[in-house]
């Protein structure tokens, strides 16, 4: 019994070794190879839309087929025929920002504040809805 006691002891040993090495190199690493979200949480509920777009809320994926933004371009997006459901959108790119409100119709509109070259995603979080979802291209 003691052989075993040893044996699983100092494999014990190496495996939490071996798991605090890759603990903290990965916190290394992962930390110095990544960019770091914005610092500043920026407030767009009360900025002006450089344009609007309407896309209807069933067809959203097709309308909005990579729908194409300049960076620093703040787009309100208009979801027709969105009024009386309930819908949670994010977009995949911290870098970029979005604002969820209802206009005086019920229906949902996104504003987007379009701040990184590059493609992001904009999703619905709510079960169910993984149809609700697009690309957006950000580019000049």
């Amino acid at each position: 019994m003691k052989k075993i006691s040893k044996i699983i002891s100092h494999y014990n040993t190496k495996a939490f070794s071996f798991v605090a090495f890759v603990i903290v190199a990965g916190g290394i690493l992962g930390n110095h190879l990544h960019l770091a979200p914005q610092e500043e949480i920026i407030d767009i509920s009360d900025m002006q839309p450089d344009r609007v777009v309407v896309a209807n809320i069933f067809t959203v994926g097709y309308d909005l087929n990579e729908l194409a933004l300049q960076p620093g371009e703040v787009v309100d997006l208009v979801l027709a025929n969105s009024a009386g459901t309930n819908h949670s959108f994010i977009l995949s790119n911290p870098f970029n920002s979005l604002y969820q409100y209802k206009n005086n119709f019920g229906e949902i509109v996104l504003r987007i504040l379009a701040s990184e070259d590059g493609i992001d995603n904009l999703i619905c979080t709510i079960p169910g809805h993984e149809g609700l979802h697009t690309n957006l291209i950000i580019a000049n």
